[in-house]
């Protein structure tokens, strides 16, 4: 027998553009979410038009992922959970403008 269970994917900067859209898509496709952004707000209407409107699981998880240590956070708020990620998709943060005009401590931040 096939196994039923549905997969999960972590979603970065999931309340807008890209990783708003590549969210809608794998809940789409029955992907259970673990939804990332900065805005708590945003993140809980997210998670919740998603899991009404697809019948999937939408755990939301605030969290400035351009701030030292919010990725280490974030991972070890995600195993307390006990939430298994089968797909990640990092489309969190990001510096604009020419490389050449950025700062290099934004650059390793992300």
């Amino acid at each position: 027998m096939e196994n039923q269970q549905k997969k999960t994917a972590l979603v970065t900067g999931a309340t807008g553009g890209i990783g708003y859209e590549i969210a809608k898509e794998l809940a789409e496709k029955k992907f259970n979410l673990i939804l990332v952004a900065r805005s708590k707000e945003d993140l809980e209407k997210t998670a919740n038009d998603f899991e009404r409107q697809f019948g999937v699981e939408a755990k939301p998880f605030q969290k400035d992922l351009m701030k030292h240590g919010a990725a280490e956070e974030l991972y070890n708020e995600v195993k307390a959970a006990n939430l298994e990620v089968n797909v990640l998709v990092n489309n969190a943060g990001g510096v604009r403008g020419k490389f050449i005009e950025t700062y290099l401590s934004e650059e390793l931040d992300i």
